[in-house]
């Protein structure tokens, strides 16, 4: 791994999908410091996680040691850093935190500090402290072999060696490969302006496995719906919908659910932020077409796995097939049976990418009740067939 803002920003975008934690990035080469805030904290945290950043890139140049440190201040933050290596040279140090350990949390509160303050600080336990501190040494692929616990108190450094290797977080990274795998349904639904299939995924998946905190389960449930907030707004981009409206739903749940109090407060906002970024799909991305067409458009997207075509839709939609026909060519440039067929193997390449569904599972999945049908189709339109495209997808 090197100091360059594409490999900083995938580590970054990894460690907040688990836990939201800032990060600092002391630079050698330029002798410089950078900061990325997932949470504003008073200045008296932020010169805290300089100073840390900057002695323990001494240490590590002293040490010369590929170690991952835990660490303490003296008001009882905990801090994680670890040393950036290219060909075993210290090119940077990267910091990540603060944090606290939810055992000390009753008697580390400074008295100068608001104890609201405290409340915008994630808690992380010892064990999954080991864990993050693996899922670092896995993402930069880096020579570290062991963590090291440094706590800082009063000009006092003490050092225990703590042996880790990825077998230290197996437990944790499957919970992680099902909520990815989660968020991607949820997501892609979303994108798709499917409000009952999106719902209907959310409900299926229970906050309270990933146990990040297990004493806090408000706080797992904030964690999980501020990130699928954030990750459905950058999903419904491609629909060609205004930064504008993006922003002011984003915006909007972010704040609602920071406020909640309740679990029922935040299922209850689940669903209306999953029903609004639908209705955001299906309303403004079709502003180019007529309500007509759009209505067309719509009914396609949530049936095309059923046995529909022209005569079907016009017929539901109260409108005459030659009619519909004639304005969906004009609008979309396409006739309804094509957008049909690309709405189909759209979703089959999710299906195809996501799971290890059958081919011919697959295609009854989407709408196509003949195997070798929707393999020519898929062909038309992709250039290589269902089976291809699952082998190209995991090379």
């Amino acid at each position: 791994m090197k100091i360059n803002k594409e490999e900083i920003g995938h580590l970054y975008d990894i460690v907040i999908s688990i836990v939201s934690l800032n990060f600092i990035i002391k630079d050698n080469k330029y002798n410089k410091i950078s900061k990325i805030d997932t949470t504003e904290l008073p200045n008296k945290f932020q010169e805290i996680g300089l100073g840390i950043c900057n002695k323990m890139n001494d240490v590590l140049l002293e040490s010369n040691t590929n170690s991952v440190y835990c660490h303490e201040d003296d008001s009882g933050l905990r801090y994680m850093s670890f040393g950036i290596y290219d060909l075993e040279v210290l090119v940077g140090t990267i910091t990540m935190g603060p944090y606290l350990n939810y055992k000390d949390v009753n008697n580390i509160i400074d008295a100068d500090i608001p104890k609201n303050i405290y409340d915008c600080i994630p808690i992380i336990n010892y064990n999954k402290e080991k864990s993050l501190a693996d899922i670092v040494i896995a993402v930069t692929n880096s020579s570290i072999n062991k963590s090291e616990f440094i706590n800082m108190k009063s000009e006092e450094i003490k050092k225990t060696n703590k042996v880790y290797t990825l077998d230290n977080y197996k437990n944790d990274i499957l919970e992680i490969k099902k909520r990815y795998a989660f968020e991607r349904e949820v997501l892609h639904h979303i994108s798709n302006g499917d409000e009952k299939k999106a719902l209907d995924t959310m409900n299926k998946f229970n906050i309270n496995s990933l146990e990040r905190f297990p004493d806090m389960p408000i706080r797992n449930a904030k964690n999980l719906i501020i990130s699928i907030n954030t990750l459905a707004r950058k999903a419904i981009e491609k629909n060609n919908i205004d930064e504008y409206y993006l922003h002011r739903v984003s915006e909007k749940f972010a704040l609602k659910i920071e406020y909640a109090n309740s679990l029922k407060q935040l299922n209850q906002l689940t669903i209306e932020m999953i029903k609004e970024y639908c209705n955001l799909v299906n309303k403004c991305s079709n502003n180019n077409y007529s309500i007509l067409v759009s209505k067309a458009i719509n009914y396609i997207k949530l049936n095309f796995n059923q046995e529909i075509g022209l005569s079907k839709i016009s017929k539901d939609l109260f409108v005459h097939k030659t009619n519909l026909a004639k304005k969906f060519k004009e609008e979309v440039g396409k006739t309804t049976a094509e957008y049909i067929n690309e709405t189909r193997i759209k979703e089959s390449k999710y299906i195809l990418q996501n799971t290890t569904l059958s081919i011919e599972d697959i295609a009854y999945c989407v709408g196509y009740n003949d195997k070798k049908y929707f393999s020519k189709v898929f062909k038309s339109i992709e250039k290589i067939s269902p089976s291809e495209y699952r082998k190209y997808k995991d090379i």
